[in-house]
């Protein structure tokens, strides 16, 4: 799974639903951030604590700045890829 951690988009494998669980609600509070500008439901983040399968833990990402430059480099599609992926 995906992870924002350090300013950086990171792949982490889980070892159980409950981790993968928060993942997908941090992912929807950073959504619903980047959509709204409301910082309340990514604070609810701040200092949360995952473990991966290895047994190392992470950080989740709860500084807006951050966040915001994480997704503007996630690249978009080219716009040849556009057209000819239907």
């Amino acid at each position: 799974m995906l992870i924002n951690e350090d300013g950086k988009e990171k792949s982490v494998e889980t070892k159980n639903s409950r981790t993968a669980g928060i993942i997908g609600r941090y992912h929807n509070a950073v959504k619903h951030f980047l959509n709204t500008g409301d910082k309340s439901k990514i604070n609810k983040f701040r200092n949360r604590k995952i473990k991966d399968s290895s047994g190392k833990f992470h950080i989740l990402e709860t500084n807006t700045d951050h966040i915001i430059r994480i997704n503007q480099r996630i690249e978009e599609p080219e716009f040849f890829d556009s057209i000819y992926m239907k």
